[in-house]
């Protein structure tokens, strides 16, 4: 049995996209509404313990594996917020492109951001880009990192 995290008056419109932190128990949300919402369902309970209005579209979200920041991406590009007991805090911005998807490297070391027919990597903690994949032949809407082993003669 389930148990609805959202009230029925709480949400206007569509759930973009969610994002789960394991080891702080958190749950990010982003809407059609603009809002991002971080829940808490620790001990088999679950609240809202903080909201944010954007005044642009929000299309991507990604908790960092540490779960101590959070990046969003928009329409205006992404924005970083670090993670704490009540509300994220902007901490940095990258601007210009409109970002569609996120994901961070399972370390951490790296956010993989998707802005049209390229592939921006980032480092979460300079937040500069480290290198552009692409240009691809349409555009990016879906990121995954993989772990790959290699071995040699």
């Amino acid at each position: 049995m389930y148990k609805s995290l959202m009230e029925k008056d709480n949400l206007l419109g569509q759930v973009v996209g969610v994002s789960l932190s394991v080891s702080r128990h958190l749950i990010a949300s982003i809407g059609a509404d603009q809002y991002i919402r971080i829940w808490s369902y620790a001990n088999k309970q679950h609240k809202q313990i903080s909201s944010l209005c954007f005044k642009t579209d929000l299309n991507a979200v990604a908790f960092h594996p540490a779960s101590h920041q959070l990046a969003v991406g928009t329409n205006e590009g992404i924005r970083f917020f670090f993670v704490v007991e009540t509300e994220p805090l902007l901490c940095a911005e990258i601007s210009g492109k409109q970002c569609m998807s996120l994901e961070y490297s399972n370390s951490g070391h790296f956010l993989a951001a998707g802005f049209s027919n390229q592939v921006f990597i980032i480092d979460p903690n300079t937040f500069r880009i480290q290198f552009i994949l692409g240009p691809h032949r349409s555009a990016v809407t879906r990121l995954l990192w993989t772990c790959l082993l290699y071995t040699s003669d």
